[in-house]
């Protein structure tokens, strides 16, 4: 087993990259990250492991941002349910509606947009600053284009994430009658307290999204078609356990976990 020092280090450094995820400590990231920079430190930041994992698990945590334009649609639509799932709850419970989560006044377009300014594109964009690697640029050029299909939707004044979808991110597919990606029931329907139902006959009415991520239990999506799949370059996983874009963690660390007997 690990000596009592080597465990301390894992841990802490375990509850540091877990920590990053939470939406309050994510300004202070960028902050470091633009500090370094205008102190041309940024080899400093390369040269740093906690760093740059802090760096690597914030780019998994918003990451469907940097999907590829169709994918990232998928995702978001899911993540917007889940906001609307929560706020039903909410509601039924008699309890305040969460920001960005009542279904009676989406605006999903606008609440996108101010996600991407506001937290995707200053990590993203002073990121890539600091992983100077070519590898980097494809992802920081998707990030945008995804950006730029939010900015149209919300120039059309389109709120509602089903006509976002339609009349934006798959307006290609329907000129073409493309079936490359499966649009029906993305987004699973809600049946009360907590987990939905099968998504088999929402065909594709959900109304809109936003950003977080909760387990949404073991309902998988529709799957992508194979030709999707090959043009995307991955599918999503097979439940709804959707990778999370603001994670909202605890205050406290963790319980202490008793060091291992060596």
């Amino acid at each position: 087993g690990m000596k009592n020092k080597q465990y301390t280090e894992v841990r802490k450094a375990i509850i540091e990259m877990v920590l990053t995820t939470d939406l309050s400590v994510h300004l202070q990231l960028v902050g470091s990250l633009k500090t370094a920079l205008l102190s041309q430190n940024k080899n400093d930041v390369m040269e740093s492991p906690m760093m740059m994992m802090k760096i690597i698990i914030k780019c998994a945590d918003i990451g469907h941002s940097s999907k590829a334009t169709l994918l990232h649609a998928r995702w978001s639509e899911l993540i917007i349910e889940e906001f609307f799932l929560q706020g039903d709850d909410e509601k039924e419970l008699g309890m305040e509606i969460s920001p960005f989560m009542n279904r009676g006044s989406e605006n999903s377009a606008k609440n996108q947009v101010g996600f991407f300014e506001f937290i995707i594109l200053p990590f993203f964009d002073v990121v890539a600053e600091i992983v100077f690697t070519p590898g980097f640029k494809p992802i920081l050029d998707q990030v945008h284009s995804n950006y730029n299909m939010w900015k149209k939707a919300e120039m059309l004044q389109l709120k509602n994430i089903k006509d976002i979808l339609d009349q934006v991110f798959f307006v290609d597919e329907h000129r073409t009658g493309s079936t490359q990606v499966n649009r029906t029931s993305f987004a699973p329907r809600h049946t009360g307290h907590g987990l939905p139902s099968s998504p088999t006959s929402s065909g594709g009415h959900s109304p809109g999204h936003s950003h977080t991520s909760m387990t949404m239990g073991s309902t998988a999506p529709p799957p992508l078609l194979e030709s999707t799949a090959e043009d995307m370059g991955e599918t999503p996983p097979p439940t709804l356990s959707i990778p999370t874009t603001i994670a909202v963690a605890s205050s406290a660390p963790p319980p202490a976990i008793p060091a291992p007997n060596v």
